[in-house]
């Protein structure tokens, strides 16, 4: 079962224990340090509510549920101490409670965020005179399941439905519509430009497949984009709706298109394009039987016989993920995220990657 982050809560207050000489905390001052962005406000109380909010918007959007919390359904309180400093800096930051599985480091990455931001604090104040106060952040990480649909661009799209979409006619005759009406651009044909565009098809409820998402594996031109979404858009009206409850539910759909030239010349691309993903479909198969070893093997191959695709990477990368290899699947997942703008797991790269 998949989760994700639905909610971060933090309870900010106070804390004062002994320092270094060089930083000198204390107790409490008589105006507390704030997050900025709220000096707008006159009122005491108003300005601290703002700061708050301000703060909790900072780090919900910035933090990182751990893929090993996740993995392993770690929930709880981690509590971060730190001290603002009489110039506003973030000082001595520290882990005062741990719930494990990388959920305290993700808390502190984020303070450290703040500081490659140049976030500076509001100091606390005794007397109009700053002061060093020492400050405690507890972090509520919390795990629930996913709502059973998105929301994009005004479209509520489902991902729970009684009966998935499909092509009317049957999927070999979808197969047939893509051969038979995808056209090769001729602004491909010098450097004989191969390879494959996956989309995400949206079959709304009245029947209209629209392209949401696209992932150009071997960076074709515009040309071939292009025409990836003329075809694919080309096939509305021609799709059962999916159901949930008795009721038409849109529903992503996901296709792969490929472009092969047919030129006499361009020969060898072509076949290092289709053996590679013959390759790629054999590790699939193989990892997915548990054949772990076999299946990187696989992918392996695919790639070096096919390098302009980063689709075989792609794979490759996400069973690095899954199974621990941290650093191998940050050395795919950025390669991928360098020719598609994103790898997927953009959220977790940080992490992934350090």
């Amino acid at each position: 079962m998949k989760y994700y982050l639905l909610g971060v809560f933090f309870l900010l207050c106070a804390w004062c224990t002994a320092q270094n000489d060089t930083i000198n905390p204390l107790n409490v001052a008589s105006e507390m340090p704030r997050f900025p962005g709220c000096e707008f406000y006159t009122d005491g109380p108003l300005k601290s509510k703002c700061a708050e909010e301000k703060l909790l918007g900072f780090i919900y959007q910035n933090i990182v549920y751990p893929d090993s919390a996740l993995a392993n359904n770690i929930e709880g309180t981690v509590v971060i101490q730190f001290v603002v400093t009489k110039t506003g800096e973030i000082a001595q930051p520290k882990i005062l409670k741990d719930i494990g599985y990388g959920c305290g480091k993700e808390a502190l990455r984020i303070l450290d965020l703040m500081k490659e931001q140049n976030i500076k604090w509001i100091p606390g104040y005794n007397d109009s005179i700053p002061v060093d106060v020492n400050f405690n952040m507890p972090v509520r990480f919390k795990i629930q399941v996913p709502l059973p649909y998105t929301i994009m661009d005004g479209d509520t799209i489902w991902t729970k439905y009684d009966q998935a979409p499909s092509y009317k006619k049957g999927e070999e005759a979808l197969s047939v519509f893509f051969l038979e009406n995808l056209k090769y651009p001729k602004s491909g044909l010098d450097s004989c430009e191969t390879g494959a565009i996956a989309c995400e098809l949206l079959i709304r409820k009245n029947g209209q497949a629209i392209v949401s998402s696209m992932y150009n594996y071997s960076n074709l031109n515009d040309d071939f984009v292009f025409e990836a979404i003329r075809v694919a858009s080309a096939t509305s009206g021609q799709w059962n709706i999916a159901q949930l409850d008795g009721e038409n539910v849109a529903v992503l759909y996901p296709i792969r298109l490929t472009f092969r030239p047919e030129s006499s010349t361009c020969g060898q691309p072509v076949e290092a394009f289709d053996t590679a993903s013959k390759l790629s479909d054999e590790g699939v198969q193989l990892y997915n039987s548990g054949e772990t070893a076999a299946a990187y093997a696989k992918w392996t191959t695919a790639i070096e016989t096919f390098p302009p695709s980063v689709e075989y990477r792609f794979f490759r990368g996400q069973a690095y993920l899954q199974d621990g290899k941290l650093k191998e699947a940050c050395l795919d997942l950025s390669a991928v995220k360098s020719v598609l703008g994103s790898s997927g797991y953009d959220s977790l790269l940080p992490l992934i990657c350090k």
